[in-house]
């Protein structure tokens, strides 16, 4: 148990980076600093959904100051409309999963946008996503000592959020 803690720290470390290389786009006012929380009104969230599906069409009427609970999951709840709308599948997770703080299923939606916006558009060599992308582990990994990339033949789930390498 202390090592999947250990781990989701350094999945919410990881996903924040992520997300903020996406919203420094906006400026220095969009970045987050905890993904933990910083979602949980559904501003930022509806910041970084723009930039990184490039469309802003569906984001043109929530409440930019939202003070009230049900304020904030209007507002997260459109989020939730848009990425399934844009074929994001999201399993167990709503509004109020964000608004209250869970990690663990904002981490998993998190994961989830990255491999819709981001691992969807890698090909390489005639692969798919998940093929191209431990491809790319391997290919960083070389050299490493301990770390057997050639032998990597798969991701597998060692927890709710998180993938590893297995051979």
């Amino acid at each position: 148990m202390i090592m999947d803690k250990a781990w989701e720290k350094v999945q919410q470390k990881t996903f924040t980076k992520w997300v903020n290389s996406h919203l420094r786009k906006r400026g220095k006012d969009a970045i987050i600093e905890d993904i933990q929380t910083d979602f949980n009104d559904g501003l930022k969230l509806i910041q970084f959904l723009e930039v990184i599906s490039t469309k802003n069409d569906w984001s043109k009427r929530y409440d930019k100051k939202p003070r009230m609970k049900i304020q904030k999951i209007q507002n997260v709840d459109m989020c939730m409309k848009f990425l399934k709308s844009e074929g994001v599948k999201l399993v167990a997770i709503q509004a109020e999963n964000i608004i209250d703080g869970d990690l663990t299923l904002i981490l998993g939606m998190i994961w989830t946008i990255i491999q819709q916006y981001q691992i969807a558009d890698i090909s390489e060599e005639e692969l798919t996503a998940k093929e191209a992308l431990l491809l790319w582990c391997q290919k960083k990994t070389k050299g490493y000592e301990g770390v057997d990339p050639p032998a990597s033949k798969t991701f597998t789930p060692t927890g709710p959020t998180a993938w590893r390498c297995v051979r």
